[in-house]
């Protein structure tokens, strides 16, 4: 770029509105909204399923046996086909648990699992509904001072009002100083104002609420 050309700087500024919610509420929309604990709930379900295909082990077995044979000569033909003569077999074959130490060992480590992963979960959605009622206090506390950084700005706006109002009471020196102190003013209000919205993106965020 031209160090010589003139540019002109837009400003821009986030405007997010302040989430009229609740603790309760945003805490539900996490545990709807967020991917990760969609996902934590899709890995203690399969875990839960271990369960029950570890006790299908556990019953018993019942296998259904037919076997056809035939002495038909054309059988290599491969085409015709005469069952007149066939021999025809069938038969249960019941398998009764009485002995299945493998299976029940399978189950109760299932059972383990399931309930480790359990803890987990729990642990997970704890750890989510603190992070979000977290970031709805940072909002408030964000709101708050926005609030006294504007009132700083007043503060210093009226005390060159009132330096203007009387130039012979206030020399260079205090007009300097106030300059200073409502430039400072504007400075942190503004960074205020960015802390509100960074607070606001943060909830949105925690709530999956963002994308």
């Amino acid at each position: 770029m031209n160090p010589e050309q003139r540019i002109t700087i837009v400003p821009i500024e986030l405007q997010l509105p302040i989430p009229e919610t609740t603790q309760d509420d945003s805490v539900r929309r996490a545990f709807d909204f967020r991917l990760d604990l969609q996902t934590a709930r899709d890995r203690l379900e399969d875990l839960r399923r271990q369960i029950d295909l570890a006790e299908n082990g556990m019953l018993p077995d019942l296998d259904l046996i037919a076997r056809v044979r035939t002495n038909d000569p054309q059988l290599t033909d491969g085409v015709n086909f005469d069952f007149s003569e066939a021999l025809y077999a069938g038969g249960i074959n019941l398998s009764l648990p009485l002995d299945r130490i493998n299976e029940a060992v399978a189950v109760r480590a299932a059972q383990v699992r399931y309930a480790q992963g359990e803890r987990v979960y729990q642990q997970t959605l704890d750890d989510a509904a603190v992070n979000v009622r977290q970031t709805l206090r940072d909002i408030d506390q964000a709101q708050f001072s926005l609030l006294l950084q504007e009132r700083n700005v007043e503060i210093a706006q009226n005390r060159i009002a009132s330096i203007d109002a009387a130039p012979d009471r206030a020399n260079a020196r205090d007009r300097t100083d106030a300059v200073s102190g409502l430039r400072d003013a504007e400075d942190a209000r503004d960074e205020a104002k960015r802390n509100l919205q960074v607070a606001i993106l943060n909830h949105l965020n925690e709530v999956g609420m963002l994308r």
